[in-house]
């Protein structure tokens, strides 16, 4: 029952910390989520929620007992790419990865393999809360560099005041 109760606090944090990537995704235009800014290799927001997407994927996939690929990330020409499109890759990652956790019986042994070491699939949540935090940290510096206006989500969950 222990984890049980666990996992669905687990899947609740991720829920929460996915959300505020969606309602950034809702509000910034095109032209922003594609404009490059001085970071290697993950210019762009939009390279950046494809990867966390891909990501997410990786992860999933060593949920599901197969051996991900997280050579991978950078496959696509960015040019241009809309909210719409973005939305559709984190939903179906999303998708794949609820599948994927209905399965899970123990939360806590280390069964997993993510490039070559054991991890728990606890872990394996706690590592895919800290990417996706990750980015929107880096999102909140772009925004301002971008002069960005954020979703309310954003300004509640994160004490950020754009204006």
């Amino acid at each position: 029952m222990a984890d049980d109760e666990m996992m669905l606090k687990m899947a609740a944090n991720w829920k929460r910390t996915r959300k505020l990537t969606y309602d950034l995704v809702k509000v910034v235009p095109a032209e922003l989520l594609n404009k490059k800014v001085g970071r290697p290799i993950y210019d762009t927001m939009a390279k950046q929620i494809y990867e966390m997407s891909e990501m997410q994927i990786d992860y999933s996939e060593a949920l599901d007992g197969k051996e991900p690929d997280f050579s991978t990330e950078v496959k696509r020409n960015f040019t241009v790419i809309s909210g719409r499109e973005l939305t559709r890759m984190l939903k179906s990652a999303d998708d794949y990865f609820y599948s994927v956790i209905e399965n899970i019986d123990d939360w806590y042994s280390e069964d997993y393999d993510i490039l070559g070491e054991e991890f728990s699939a606890y872990n394996i949540m706690e590592m895919m809360i800290a990417h996706e935090t990750f980015h929107q940290g880096q999102f909140a510096a772009m925004g301002y560099l971008l002069d960005l206006k954020f979703p309310k989500s954003w300004e509640r969950e994160w004490s950020l005041h754009f204006s």
